[in-house]
């Protein structure tokens, strides 16, 4: 037998060659992404590490590790806000948010924007925090400055965290408040929540 660099095994010309066995062992061994509607499909498979599905019922990926359903990296639920808008309060608002559906790894929440001062009269700061199923996560407070006779510079700001989360669907949101209402506007910002296997 000779094994291909995919992991695949193939009989050669002085192999005893049964067409039955040598095709399953291909099959087994190809590396296919295998569609199952949900998640009592994708237990019923018989599992090796690498194993890879799609989740019809959830439309993402998910690898088995060996011991546990993980899923890429790359899986990502956000959402680009582009519409100037004004902080109105001096309390926490909720300004985005976005469910995502955990299989118990480490949440990697990310926030990045442009700030700006709202010609207020004066210098002004801003919180940004994150709420995880309801419950305050992690926070930063920037400023923005007021520069007088020129535009208010835009003042890029950005968050990372990571959350333990277990298997299930969480509510990530991000709110925001400002020292003074209306003094600050967020230009733009983006709100991204990945899952690390």
């Amino acid at each position: 037998m000779q094994t291909l660099q995919n992991g695949i095994e193939v009989p050669t010309n002085s192999d005893e060659y049964s067409l039955t066995t040598h095709l399953a062992n291909m099959g087994n061994k190809s590396n296919v992404i295998v569609k199952v509607a949900n998640a009592a499909a994708r237990d019923a498979l018989t599992k090796t590490a690498g194993l890879t599905v799609y989740r019809l019922d959830t439309a993402r990926q998910e690898s088995w590790t060996g011991s546990r359903w993980a899923v890429p990296a790359t899986t990502e639920r956000g959402r680009d806000y582009t519409t100037p808008s004004t902080i109105a309060n001096t309390v926490y608002q909720t300004v985005a948010s976005t469910t995502f559906t955990s299989l118990g790894g480490k949440l990697k929440l990310a926030y990045a924007g442009i700030v700006e001062n709202a010609n207020s009269g004066a210098n002004r700061t801003a919180d940004v925090q994150w709420l995880v199923d309801g419950a305050p996560f992690g926070g930063i407070t920037y400023n923005a400055p007021l520069v007088t006779g020129f535009d208010n510079p835009a003042v890029p700001v950005g968050m990372e965290r990571e959350y333990t989360a277990g298997a299930g669907s969480h509510t990530v949101a991000l709110q925001t408040r400002a020292n003074a209402a209306g003094a600050v506007r967020n230009v733009l910002f983006s709100l991204i929540v990945s899952e690390n296997p």
